[in-house]
């Protein structure tokens, strides 16, 4: 089984963080890396050795990930963390490193960040922050996101990447929260599903098209697939599991049938798991289709609901949203 934190394991410095005040890198012997946490993200203490920490002698720091070569582990580290932020010490060989709880960690579930968040863009529900510090190792996508911008906002990562050291953060606000091209004056993130004061109602992370009408396509032709009503569903970058639902309805002069099948196009039938068929020896056939299938997009994604005849004599092609909703639904895969 796996260790995931310890208790008083206190090992020295091996080699110091360079420069000292600000490097992000610290190295212990193997054995001592045997008495520390082995999961990330965890907070760690850098003080003088034997010395009782205090917020002058003291500094917190994250330690985000660790590798292990010719006897040695390497920790690299987010330095000048805690609540307040400690300030960046001279870390020397021989001072204790060891973990310990921060208040900054223990707000409720929440994990108070003490970089710069920076309004980057916004794309509807979807924005993006810029963060002046490397915390690809920090946060990762799914986790819930905090952020004041006037009032409390709450978010979903949904895409974490960094360049020259700058953090660009892709976070989802559901249906209640925007971005906005303001200052952001309070940041924090949570690894746990749902910390104090966010919404986990399943219906604040769903996007969801629902179509009462009856939408028809007339004298279809063979072959072609039609984006019927032209319903169709917008979905940013996140995990989703996406589905659709129609009443659908065939009509020829003998055997009828119909495939539905929600696809990136407004024309085509697109992933085959999306695809249903009804059809049925008669004049006139209707039934229920569904498909649901979980999805990762890298980019905003629009799912259309298309149809096309099933025999070549269908003489229309009809979705039934008043015998019940055409449904085209994105249930955020985080939750």
């Amino acid at each position: 089984m796996g260790r995931l934190h310890t208790d008083l394991s206190v090992v020295p410095v091996g080699t110091a963080p360079s420069p000292a005040t600000s490097g992000t890198t610290v190295i212990v012997t193997d054995a001592n890396a045997a008495l520390l946490p082995n999961i990330y993200p965890w907070m760690g203490v850098f003080k003088p050795s034997g010395a009782t920490p205090t917020r002058v002698n003291a500094e917190l720091v994250i330690v985000i990930s660790a590798s292990s070569s010719g006897g040695n582990t390497t920790y690299t580290i987010v330095r000048a963390q805690g609540l307040p932020a400690t300030t960046a010490r001279s870390v020397i060989v021989g001072d204790d490193f060891y973990e310990a709880a921060s208040a900054a960690w223990l707000n409720d579930g929440w994990c108070i960040d003490q970089n710069t968040w920076t309004y980057s863009s916004v794309d509807g529900d979807t924005g993006v922050v810029t963060i002046n510090a490397d915390l690809t190792g920090v946060i990762h996508a799914g986790d819930r996101i905090k952020i004041t911008q006037t009032t409390d906002k709450y978010f979903i990562a949904t895409k974490i990447s960094v360049s020259a050291g700058t953090t660009t953060l892709t976070m989802w606000g559901g249906t209640d929260f925007t971005l906005a091209n303001a200052a952001i004056t309070f940041a924090a993130y949570s690894h746990v599903k749902s910390p104090v004061g966010m919404n986990m109602d399943p219906l604040k992370w769903t996007l969801q098209l629902s179509d009462h009408n009856d939408q028809t396509q007339n004298s279809p032709v063979g072959s072609t697939y039609y984006n019927i009503g032209s319903l169709s569903l917008s979905v940013p970058i996140g995990s989703w599991e996406i589905m659709f639902f129609v009443n659908a309805k065939a009509t020829s002069g003998s055997t009828s049938g119909i495939y539905v099948s929600i696809s990136t196009a407004n024309n085509t039938q697109g992933d085959i798991d999306f695809s249903c068929f009804a059809a049925a020896p008669l004049t006139s056939f209707y039934g229920g289709t569904h498909r649901k299938k979980n999805i990762i997009l890298t980019s905003r994604t629009t799912y259309y609901l298309n149809a096309i005849e099933a025999y070549g004599n269908e003489t229309s092609l009809v979705f039934f949203g008043e015998q019940g909703p055409n449904i085209i639904r994105a249930i955020c895969s985080y939750l």
